[in-house]
């Protein structure tokens, strides 16, 4: 038999190749949760790093090259609501728009 809980939890996944903008955004999400009172834990993951190399000249120059490097910074923001309070506290949050939000429930 389970016992069902009066509150919810929620996952939030942030994406961002520019860290300063997942700073400001978990920022702005905790603001908000401390002003409504909602238990929450944020959660550095490790940046996910890709380099690619890019030959200008495949013919005569061959040594000459290019390098392209990517990096995509992850936080993960644990969140618990209490019974009446839902997630569209954080609906009015401006987000930049090199940030990606996954929201699930757990």
């Amino acid at each position: 038999m389970q016992v069902k809980s009066s509150k919810k939890q929620w996952k939030v996944s942030l994406f961002s190749m520019d860290s300063k903008f997942l700073d400001l955004v978990v920022k702005k999400i905790a603001s908000v949760a401390q002003s409504n009172l909602v238990k929450f834990s944020v959660v550095a993951l490790p940046s996910k790093k890709q380099l690619f190399t890019v030959l200008k000249s495949p013919f005569i120059y061959k040594t000459t090259r290019d390098q392209f490097f990517f990096c995509q910074h992850k936080r993960v923001i644990f969140m618990e609501l209490s019974h009446g309070q839902s997630i569209e506290l954080f609906r009015d949050i401006s987000i930049p728009s090199g940030v990606e939000i996954q929201v699930k429930p757990i």
